[in-house]
């Protein structure tokens, strides 16, 4: 075998990757994050976890193919909710996404109900535009930092969205009661299962008299001004959108599974609007 001769330092092998040696002269920042991820005193914090997916997002991207601006579409989904999750609203909010998952967490205080306010907010306003959000909230402990989330906390809220949700909605752990109390007209319960419910006239109504971030406040968040806004419709006009959103996804072809999710979210607001039910439409088979 040859000998290999070299005037530098042979690079360290790690799981077939090739990483340069440390040096003695490494910037301070940089020895800052080392020691950051040598600590050995990391602990749990008690926070509310939020965590969500969107229903059907293999499809999406299969939908979307190439398509530059489907792609760009489904993008900005995801940035909008990072983004506006992110800006300053005194929620005290941490977000992290991957994919099409979400979640989100927050120290148990006097504005949670404003963070679940602002979730049903978000599940309205995607499913206008075709997108229909699954999730659970739950209050645990977990690790939440820029590029970590875990802990028991994180696992509760998964299993909430994966295991018992099944429907387009976010359920909300019976934890959460024993901890804030009852939520109001926020929520509705169908089979022992509580979950925010935006899908109403009441709460429509509600949004139409909400105060709205400034243009500035959006553009320093990253997010452009709305074309238009929730108090320029009535409260009916925008349960139709989110109707007929859904009644487009109903005549696509979609699984068994996927229909009758669709079909219950949608008969829940037509029931609101007076539109004809689900029933009506025959599922078209894959």
């Amino acid at each position: 075998m040859p000998q290999v001769t070299t005037n530098r330092p042979l690079p360290i092998l790690l799981a077939g990757y090739e990483l340069p040696q440390v040096t003695t002269d490494t910037p301070a920042q940089d020895a800052d994050r080392i020691a950051d991820l040598q600590r050995i005193d990391v602990a749990y914090e008690r926070r509310v976890v939020a965590f969500y997916d969107v229903l059907g997002w293999r499809s999406h991207i299969k939908r979307a193919g190439r398509d530059s601006v489907e792609v760009s579409r489904l993008r900005r989904l995801i940035l909008k909710t990072a983004r506006t999750a992110r800006a300053d609203r005194g929620l005290d909010l941490r977000v992290s996404t991957f994919s099409d998952n979400v979640v989100i967490t927050q120290k148990p205080g006097p504005v949670t109900p404003q963070l679940l306010m602002q979730l049903a907010i978000w599940q309205l306003g995607a499913a206008i535009n075709g997108f229909l959000f699954r999730g659970g909230v739950t209050v645990g402990d977990v690790v939440h930092e820029d590029e970590a989330v875990f802990g028991p906390g994180m696992n509760r809220a998964y299993y909430l969205e994966s295991k018992c949700a099944v429907f387009p909605r976010i359920m909300l752990d019976p934890l959460t009661s024993q901890e804030f109390g009852e939520f109001g007209s926020l929520c509705s319960t169908e089979d022992s299962v509580t979950f925010l419910d935006p899908f109403r006239l009441a709460f429509c109504e509600h949004l139409r008299s909400a105060e709205y971030q400034t243009a500035e406040q959006l553009k320093k968040a990253g997010l452009p001004t709305p074309q238009g806004v929730y108090s320029q419709l009535t409260n009916e006009e925008i349960l139709a959108h989110v109707a007929d959103s859904l009644r487009t996804q109903l005549k696509e072809p979609t699984t068994f599974s996927d229909f009758r999710k669709l079909s219950w979210l949608y008969d829940r607001v037509a029931r609101e609007i007076k539109w004809p039910l689900s029933n009506t439409y025959k599922r078209v088979p894959e």
